[in-house]
């Protein structure tokens, strides 16, 4: 049987058809393009579910990594008044006692007496006190820090009393400690502010004169109530909550000196700029401040909507 089967003829091996010209570059170009298309797909899908959180974050960063100059801060300006407490504080002829104290504070290499000529001092000072004028940056660690400073002479060429001077202290802060870089330098300082006082409400216009006397009328009652009463009585006339406290008899209400009174935005409501004079119960001093309000007419009286003191 085997020898009959290995004798008979095998049949004939199948070729497989030819292939058509471009058949590889054809599925080559087929795989290239699903490949590509999802790689596409895969990067606009990140790119949509993505937060944008770069525009975000780099503001943030750019004020967390914002540094302080350590010669602006609160301990520099300390270390500054404490330093003057030193340099307006002398004594004839304790040269040693004046450098004792303000080696801690001047830098290597300045005057250990701060610039003072100790030979021949016709006076004894003694520091009474300070305060900040100015604070100017000169550099990474380094500021000027201008200060108005109050001292009692005794002796010297006009006798006895007291003296004031404007003294700009040169201030370092090398990593481990404060320091004056520089000797103390003289200055002057305007303290004669430039600024103007508010304008009464100019775009407004002026109440009728009946309703304006009558407000200035109610403003007697409401301010003696806003001084004096507790709580439940002024919120009758009193509707902002923010002030609903008063003034808790802290201060006595005297008078309301002026009050001008202008038409509101809505009917029977007047807005009111007024200058009011209370009286401390203790020392009996009298202040006059200044009041915002807005007033409206309800139920045929008078009731104060909001108040802003200025």
């Amino acid at each position: 049987m085997m020898i009959r089967k290995w004798l008979q003829p095998h049949p004939p091996k199948r070729e497989k058809p030819p292939r058509p010209r471009g058949y590889i570059a054809r599925r080559i170009g087929v795989v290239i393009f699903w490949v590509s298309y999802g790689f596409m797909f895969l990067v606009v899908t990140v790119t949509v579910t993505t937060p944008p959180t770069e525009g975000i974050d780099r503001p943030l960063e750019a004020v967390v990594q914002q540094e302080v100059n350590p010669a602006t801060k609160p301990e520099a300006i300390d270390f500054a008044r404490n330093f003057t407490a030193q340099y307006f504080t002398w004594e004839r002829g304790k040269k040693k006692e004046r450098e004792k104290r303000l080696k801690w504070y001047l830098a290597e290499g300045l005057d250990p007496y701060g610039g003072l000529e100790m030979e021949n001092l016709a006076s004894d000072s003694r520091y009474l006190g300070s305060s900040v004028k100015r604070v100017e940056e000169k550099g990474e660690n380094r500021a000027y820090i201008t200060l108005s400073v109050i001292y009692e002479i005794k002796g010297g060429v006009s006798g006895e009393g007291t003296g004031k001077q404007y003294v700009t202290i040169p201030v370092e802060y090398n990593g481990t400690s404060y320091g004056v870089y520089e000797l103390p330098k003289f200055t002057f300082i305007d303290e004669q502010t430039t600024v103007k006082a508010e304008e009464t409400k100019k775009n407004l216009k002026q109440a009728e004169s009946g309703t304006a006397q009558n407000i200035r009328l109610f403003l007697e009652t409401f301010f003696s109530s806003y001084a004096e009463d507790p709580k439940d009585k002024l919120a009758y006339f009193l509707e902002d909550k923010k002030h609903l406290n008063g003034l808790n008899q802290a201060m006595w209400f005297v008078e309301v000196r002026r009050a001008d009174v202008y038409e509101g935005e809505a009917k029977n409501q007047y807005v009111v700029v007024c200058e009011v004079v209370f009286q401390d119960p203790v020392s009996g001093a009298r202040f006059a401040t200044n009041y915002d309000l807005v007033v409206e007419q309800k139920d045929q009286r008078y009731v104060v909507r909001s108040m802003d003191s200025d």
